[in-house]
């Protein structure tokens, strides 16, 4: 047995008061003897074993209602299998849905708080000395089984137990988890397992297709354990959130500007007023008021610039207004990373045209790129003789218009991608394609075929934009700038071909018939661009020749292609730089670092436990944390040796992104999933629900309380009846 108000069992020494009063009434009168006493005597014992037997039924009857009185206050339990001598060893598996959802708050308290405490009410009940046994699996991000052992120690654990996770919670590994932990606690002698499950019942987290989760339920029963499925959410689940933030593009140069996008839902059901914060690195750059109507979506957009390279931490949030606080705010923010490079260093390797001939490919591109301090590039000029020791230094090296290729050269230039360094090779009338062949198949773009010189009759060849979402081809997007690279003539060309099976590079910009003619036509490639190791490389065939083309005359279009194919090509980290919680954090740096020092949003400092692994080219992958569970800007702040001995500090910044479907908490029909449970599964409301009926589970403690002083009162009035009654016969 077992009681909710313990404290009250302290008043039982109160039972003996009648006990007392009776004694003290015995001696309250003086004995006197006087002439008729012995007649008196006479008649007492006659009728003294009568009266005796009266008064004593009187006192039991009062000191019994006082007891039922501390009893009842004391409000006692039961379990009817205790009821029974020789009860048996139960086991008890609390699982708990350890999602972002159930941070949702109503009626003073979130759905997690209220399962923490149904699971220690649950738990209250199982005596250790008995043999009772339980344990606690978490349903987080990853499913894990928090404790196990004795109830109180259980209790103790899940009073402690860490706050929801900002992602999804793993259900079928919980229950997985719980399913073995079943097993476990029927081998150490429990005869009857439960295992419970107190969750919200969200709807984006109950996969009703999955067929491991549904097999794993059916299972738990199959073995002969009690399950049950208990809602802890609330019936009303409003929300705000944001549901995605973007950042395009992902990384500019200094003095460039990006434009931030947040995406931000409203499931409530009357019109909202939200307050909404641009954040870059802590500072608050933008604020608006937005209205948003029940169940409408917008999409918020702001300018974001820097005038420095790195990278920023960027946060949206909002905040609810005129109407109450959302009552879900773990998703009243998101995070993410703009990048912010120095300008790319180009190296353009080739030979300068003698004087007195027209100038050539390398002529031209230097002078379209050699646009000097602060601009978007930073190019050096070398011939091939130095081009291998000033390769140490580049970021990006441009093959301009390859008579020969030294093997020197060639191995630097494969040895340049394989460190996460970019290429660009530029085919000219002086290219020697069989030159190139090696370099290609080194790359990974065997067969790759680079055609002569190609006149085109009047009228001339145009230029076709195949993918206008390549970052090469940033400008024309937009269509006021589109003619500045389409219409301009190329009246000769080297059109390049690519066999079928090679799938991995990028055709953005294509060579067509001209005007007046069928510009569907496709007369080769203009601009291939693939990946190597991790390294993008690129072959431009649209190059600016006057005896070709008119590029040269429409410097408005042929600039902005050669500044964004050169910042395409650009090194960047192979890691992502937003990872969805619950996912590794890694990142790629370029050498191996003395001291590794990572800062979760609460700089909170935390060391990775694994070494960096080579990548190849001096650059290494550091792996970091194998799960991110703080949502926010992840900080990297890494030492690395420079060329002179000495440390530089290198820094990387990740956002690490909540689940977006947390947000919806709309909550599962569970007659959709009742009829795919075997029977006898309990299923729905329970009483951590607040709006759950108040009832008593088949099986659970029962309160005694009420029983107790209906009792009493049947006490007390027998007693006054029965006093009265003895009152009047005595006289």
């Amino acid at each position: 047995m077992n009681f909710l108000r313990p404290e009250f069992l302290w008043a039982l020494p109160l039972v003996g008061l009648p006990v007392l009063i009776h004694l003290l009434n015995r001696q309250r009168f003086r004995r006197v003897d006087f002439a008729a006493m012995e007649f008196l005597r006479r008649a007492l014992r006659r009728t003294r074993r009568r009266l005796f037997l009266e008064d004593l039924l009187l006192l039991a009857l009062r000191t019994l209602a006082v007891l039922l009185l501390i009893l009842a206050l004391a409000r006692p339990g039961v379990d009817p299998g205790a009821l029974l001598a020789g009860r048996p060893a139960q086991g008890e598996v609390v699982v708990l849905d350890a999602s972002l959802s159930m941070n949702h708050r109503s009626g003073g308290s979130s759905a997690f708080e209220r399962a923490v405490d149904a699971g220690l009410a649950r738990l209250a009940d199982l005596e250790g000395p008995r043999g009772d046994r339980a344990a606690l699996v978490r349903a987080g991000v990853r499913a894990e089984r928090i404790a196990y052992g004795d109830p109180v120690e259980i209790g103790a654990a899940l009073e402690e137990l860490a706050s929801p996770d900002a992602g999804v919670a793993d259900l079928r590994g919980a229950l997985a988890a719980a399913r073995q932990t079943a097993v476990s606690l029927a081998e150490e002698g429990c005869e009857q397992v439960r295992v419970t499950l107190w969750t919200d019942f969200q709807a984006t987290n109950w996969d009703l297709e999955d067929p491991g989760l549904l097999d794993t339920l059916r299972a738990i029963v199959g073995e002969g354990r009690e399950l049950e499925l208990l809602d802890a959410g609330a019936a009303l689940r409003l929300n705000l959130a944001v549901e995605s933030v973007e950042v395009e593009p992902a990384e500019i140069t200094p003095g460039d500007s990006a434009r931030v996008s947040a995406r931000i839902r409203s499931y409530e059901r009357q019109d909202r007023t939200v307050l909404v914060s641009l954040l870059a690195d802590g500072a608050v750059l933008a604020s608006d008021e937005l209205r948003l109507a029940p169940g409408a979506e917008l999409t918020w957009t702001h300018p974001v610039g820097a005038a420095e390279a790195g990278s920023r931490g960027l946060e949206v949030r909002i905040q609810a207004s005129g109407g109450g606080a959302d009552e879900l705010a773990a998703d009243d923010k998101r995070s993410a990373v703009l990048g912010v490079r120095e300008a790319p260093r180009l190296l353009l390797i080739g030979e300068a045209a003698p004087t007195g001939e027209p100038p050539g490919v390398f002529d031209l591109l230097r002078r379209f790129l050699d646009l000097g301090p602060g601009a978007p590039v930073s190019l050096t000029a070398s011939p091939p003789s130095r081009a291998i020791r000033e390769l140490e230094e580049a970021e990006i090296a441009v093959l301009a218009d390859p008579r020969r290729l030294d093997p020197g050269l060639r191995d630097a230039l494969v040895e340049h991608v394989a460190g996460g360094g970019g290429l660009l090779v530029a085919p000219g009338p002086a290219c020697d394609p069989e030159a190139l062949e090696p370099l290609a198949a080194a790359l990974g773009l065997a067969g790759l075929e680079i055609g002569a010189p190609t006149p085109v009759a009047q009228p001339s060849a145009r230029l076709r934009i195949a993918d206008a979402a390549h970052p090469a081809l940033l400008l024309f997007r937009d269509p006021r700038w589109l003619p500045l690279l389409t219409e301009v003539p190329h009246r000769e060309f080297r059109p390049l071909r690519l066999p079928p099976e090679q799938l991995g590079a990028a055709r953005p910009l294509r060579f067509v018939r001209g005007a007046g003619e069928d510009r569907s036509q496709e007369l080769g490639d203009a601009l291939l661009t693939w990946q190597q190791d991790g390294a993008r490389c690129a072959i431009l065939a649209a190059l600016p020749l006057p005896e070709w083309n008119g590029m040269t005359s429409v410097p408005g279009g042929t600039l902005p292609l050669l500044l964004d194919l050169g910042a395409s090509l650009a090194p960047r980290p192979r890691h992502p730089r937003r990872v969805q919680i619950g996912g590794p954090l890694e990142v790629e740096l370029p050498g191996s670092p003395t001291e590794v020092r990572l800062l979760d949003p609460n700089e909170t400092v935390r060391r990775p436990q694994q070494d960096a692994q080579p990548l190849g080219g001096g650059r290494v992958l550091q792996p970091l944390l194998p799960a991110a569970l703080v949502p926010g800007v992840w900080t990297l702040r890494a030492l690395l040796l420079d060329g002179d001995g000495g440390e530089v500090e290198h820094l990387e910044r990740i956002a690490v992104v909540p689940a977006a479907a947390e947000s919806d908490l709309a909550p599962l029909d569970l007659g959709l999933l009742r009829p795919q449970l075997p029977p006898g599964v309990r299923l729905g409301a329970g009483a951590a629900s607040p709006e759950a009926a108040a009832e008593v589970p088949a099986g659970e403690p029962s309160d005694l309380s009420g029983l107790l002083y209906l009792l009493m009162a049947v006490f007390l009035a027998g007693e006054t009846l029965l006093a009265a009654l003895l009152d009047r016969r005595r006289g």
